[in-house]
């Protein structure tokens, strides 16, 4: 239970977070003049101005009464020991310890984690996969939209981007994580990388659908190494299929060009999206606000984390955007680059064909529409939508995603 000091300064932070996310939504809506990033100067300086103020000293305030209340509980448990000089009684916590143990080994990937979400698309088939992911990460909506195109059944796991404690179990920083469970000699596999995870079920999927994961796994060899504290993964072979001794039933030409642009999905589609999510602080605000209903962070978070990650999230990713902006080279008016982006995938789908991969999605189609779904309730979606031919490729991509047309298409028996 908190202190009575936590409760009032946690309760005064979302009252403050809460009065200037009505602020901007007021005016934004009122205001559209406000869409213009040359008139939204304004409106970020009043919100940048609330919230550094108010959340430094709020923040000040709790972090003091947190140590307070810290030091208040030693005290307490010092006199309770130092009573009448007899030591503290010790408990005995072997049993409880024990079970825990043996619990964890037994399920050791789950650490009692339930799902946010069940995906069924097929209710006759067992569940054995994990998603651990965040709801608008474009990485993670890659792998939805491979698992939903194919009807693959799944549950998710809402991963609380300020507390993480839903992945403490595993070294791995980042997200998507994908785990299998029955499979190794763990009970369990966990996958990781989105372009990876595509890569090794599309391969048991053409090869065998009862193929050993495990054994696929070791096809997709993981190099680690440091840059400064950052921790990098590298799979070499993640954009290749394993055919195993299966004949490839595609030609080499089409294979190529299926890689060439999933590596282009990630090294640099992905790049122009924050910078445009987050132009400018009330388009960032507005972002932050679809996270919370698309992710449903009132049920996944506390209300404490999730105003800390809309009211924080979007003033510090509206700063990431601008250094992200430099950093990749996008013109001034990164909406140009968005765009410039977007014309080059469908120059590259080409007038004659609905998709990449012909009448029916490749992996690169699915790559693409997964990534530009994580934005689809950002203005920047709206305004591609109205300054390019996006729609006419990304409204039969939905609509084949969402209705599992993937699982009409028989993987080739070998």
């Amino acid at each position: 239970m908190a202190a009575p000091g936590l409760a009032c300064v946690r309760s005064l932070y979302l009252t403050h977070c809460n009065s200037l996310l009505r602020t901007f939504t007021f005016r934004h809506v009122h205001s559209s003049a406000f869409r213009d990033v040359n008139k939204s100067k304004n409106l970020n300086k009043y919100l940048l101005s609330n919230l550094t103020f108010g959340s430094v000293g709020i923040f000040s305030i709790y972090v003091a009464v947190k140590l307070k209340h810290a030091r208040t509980v030693h005290a307490s448990v010092e006199s309770l020991g130092n009573e009448q000089n007899k030591p503290c009684a010790k408990l005995d916590v072997s049993s409880k310890t024990s079970k825990s143990l043996s619990s964890a080994k037994a399920n050791p990937w789950h650490f009692d984690n339930l799902p946010s979400k069940q995906i069924r698309h097929d209710k006759e088939k067992p569940v054995n996969l994990t998603l651990y992911q965040y709801v608008t990460c474009p990485f993670c909506c890659k792998v939805r939209a491979y698992l939903d195109y194919y009807g693959i059944n799944y549950n998710i796991v809402e991963v609380d981007s300020i507390k993480r404690t839903q992945t403490k179990w595993t070294s791995y920083s980042k997200v998507p994580i994908l785990v299998c469970d029955g499979v190794g000699p763990d009970g369990f596999l966990e996958m990781n990388d989105s372009s990876m995870i595509i890569s090794l079920l599309q391969s048991q999927r053409l090869g065998n659908a009862d193929a050993d994961l495990n054994k696929l796994l070791s096809f997709y060899p993981v190099i680690v190494s440091k840059s400064g504290r950052k921790t990098v993964y590298e799979y070499p072979n993640k954009y290749f299929l394993m055919y195993q001794d299966g004949a490839v039933d595609r030609e080499m030409a089409e294979l190529r060009e299926e890689r060439e642009w999933r590596s282009w999905v990630d090294n640099n589609l992905v790049h122009v999206l924050s910078p445009n999510a987050y132009r400018t602080l009330s388009e960032s605000f507005e972002s932050f606000h679809w996270f919370s209903e698309a992710g449903d962070w009132e049920k996944s978070m506390t209300s404490f984390s999730r105003y800390t990650c809309i009211y924080l999230g979007a003033l510090v990713m509206w700063a990431i955007g601008g250094r992200l902006k430099r950093r990749y080279g996008l013109e001034d008016d990164v909406r140009q680059s968005l765009y410039k982006s977007v014309n080059e995938w469908l120059e590259g789908v080409g007038p004659s064909r609905k998709f990449m991969g012909g009448d029916n999605p490749n992996l690169a189609d699915l790559a693409v529409y997964g990534v530009m779904s994580a934005i689809e309730g950002c203005q920047a979606f709206k305004d591609l939508s109205d300054n390019t031919n996006f729609m006419e490729w990304y409204t039969p991509m939905k609509k084949a995603v969402q209705g599992s047309e993937g699982l009409s298409h028989v993987a080739p028996s070998r």
